[in-house]
């Protein structure tokens, strides 16, 4: 029941923000949170288990909050008004808060588990749906943030920075959030394995078979496809980019030659001609800078949870050895 009391305090924290927010009436964000308070209070008073439910809520409400920031960071991206950056510092503070939550709910509802299948969980890494939507608020976030300092600081302003991400069309956000998901996929991964070390490590049976041990490996490794194709993706959105301005800059530069105009006139245009080649040096120049980051975490990360493994599986095969001699 703590549990519930404690998601309920984070949902009406995030429903209440939300209407903030969207300037939407303060009985509307607490009507949802009511229904799911009552919800689980039938529930439990019924005896039945509320982990299920409580795991599907935090999904569903980490999505609602994803959708809404990134409503507000596509109006930023479509030069409408700005939403003031303080009514977002709640709502991704309750993101993070939300996302805690969901793993320590998640560890919570298995905690019967033997060693071994909990060791394979842990190794299998972090749910997406609730990473992808972490990613995308905190996205929202920077959008929000670099067009509010873009409008409100003459030297963010004079920096280039706000230019090169939001007046380069969708591709640098969405470039951002794959890396960010990326990132929080690995630094996740490794926090369980600090986990699976401390706590599940001492735990794991003297013998395991060979089946159980080629298990750990093959978690391990289907974990890390969505990171390297992700490391993989993420230049390729930069080169997609340079094509694209490439592409525009050429019609604009063909549209100029074909036009009969003085020489003065065509000096005047060429400028607006060309500028598209900003869209497809900064998307190559912000890609492949994220995916160099990347691939160094996403080795370091790679190796250490290999190193984790070797250790477990090293151990089982010798227990399993010695029992057998």
């Amino acid at each position: 029941m703590v549990m519930a009391a404690l998601a309920t305090v984070l949902y009406l924290l995030v429903y209440t923000n939300l209407g903030f927010l969207l300037d939407i009436s303060l009985l509307f964000s607490i009507v949802p949170v009511v229904g799911i308070a009552i919800a689980l209070s039938v529930l439990h008073r019924s005896g039945r288990d509320t982990d299920e439910l409580l795991l599907l809520l935090n999904q569903l409400t980490l999505l609602v909050v994803a959708l809404a920031l990134v409503s507000s960071a596509w109006a930023v991206l479509g030069d409408r008004p700005i939403v003031v950056v303080g009514r977002l510092l709640p709502l991704f503070i309750a993101t993070v808060a939300l996302y805690a939550y969901h793993g320590a709910l998640t560890e919570r509802s298995t905690p019967l588990a033997a060693p071994l299948e909990r060791a394979a969980r842990l190794l299998a890494g972090p749910a997406l749906l609730p990473s992808l939507c972490f990613a995308l608020v905190s996205t929202a976030c920077i959008v929000v943030t670099l067009g509010y300092l873009g409008v409100h600081s003459e030297a963010w302003r004079d920096s280039g920075i706000p230019l090169r991400v939001l007046e380069r069309g969708i591709i640098p956000p969405l470039t951002i959030a794959l890396f960010l998901w990326a990132l929080l996929l690995l630094l996740h991964k490794s926090i369980l394995n600090r986990y699976l070390r401390v706590n599940v490590l001492p735990e794991l049976p003297p013998i395991a078979l060979a089946c159980e041990r080629e298990l750990l490996w093959r978690k391990s490794d289907e974990s890390f496809l969505l990171p390297r194709y992700l490391v993989w993706a993420i230049p390729i959105l930069g080169f997609i980019g340079t094509v694209l301005g490439i592409s525009l800059a050429a019609d604009g530069i063909r549209r100029l030659v074909s036009a009969e105009r003085g020489i003065s006139e065509l000096s005047n245009e060429l400028g607006q001609a060309i500028a598209p080649l900003g869209i497809a040096f900064d998307t190559t120049l912000i890609a492949l800078s994220l995916s160099v980051v990347l691939m160094l975490v996403l080795t370091l990360a790679q190796r250490g949870e290999e190193n984790l493994v070797g250790q477990i599986s090293d151990r089982l095969e010798r227990a399993a050895d010695e029992s057998s001699g």
